[in-house]
């Protein structure tokens, strides 16, 4: 197991996600910027090896298992699928700086979340609650939400 395999696990079955966490306390509604690096597939043993690399390389994740024949009713010998998450910022930056020269079809997007890292870090300053500029600064530049209308996204019809 090197750099070089996980990347490229990573450029074909990961993802990022870049959303806020909204929250109330002490009656006051809050919101945090959240982001996740995700790893998703079938095979348990290849994401089991990828968790002990990044253990090793002090990337902080966890392996997580859907049993998809629980979720989905009718859904007959469907595998059940695993994903290991990165969720620590720290170590979300170690694992981009390890594989950004690696990967292929996801720069934009690993560029991304490198930079909503830097912007998370540098607009904190300790605190644990974003002023409500600093939520609407983040929204704009990293929170790429698409509204549909009903037009846009038909129903299906039965055949």
């Amino acid at each position: 197991m090197n750099w070089d395999y996980v990347a490229g696990f990573f450029d074909g079955e990961g993802c990022m996600y870049i959303a806020f966490n909204r929250y109330t306390r002490n009656g006051k509604r809050c919101c945090n910027p959240h982001v996740q690096i995700i790893f998703t597939n079938t095979d348990k043993i290849a994401l089991e090896a990828i968790a002990d690399f990044l253990h090793a390389h002090d990337v902080k994740c966890g392996l997580y298992c859907c049993h998809r024949n629980k979720i989905w009713k009718g859904a007959y010998n469907a595998k059940d699928l695993y994903s290991v998450r990165i969720t620590s910022h720290e170590s979300m930056a170690t694992f981009v700086n390890a594989i950004k020269s690696k990967i292929i079809s996801k720069n934009e997007k690993m560029q991304t979340v490198e930079n909503a890292l830097l912007y998370i870090q540098t607009a904190r300053h300790g605190n644990r609650e974003w002023t409500d500029d600093q939520k609407n600064e983040f929204e704009k530049r990293f929170i790429h939400t698409r509204k549909y209308t009903k037009n846009q996204y038909p129903t299906l019809k039965n055949a």
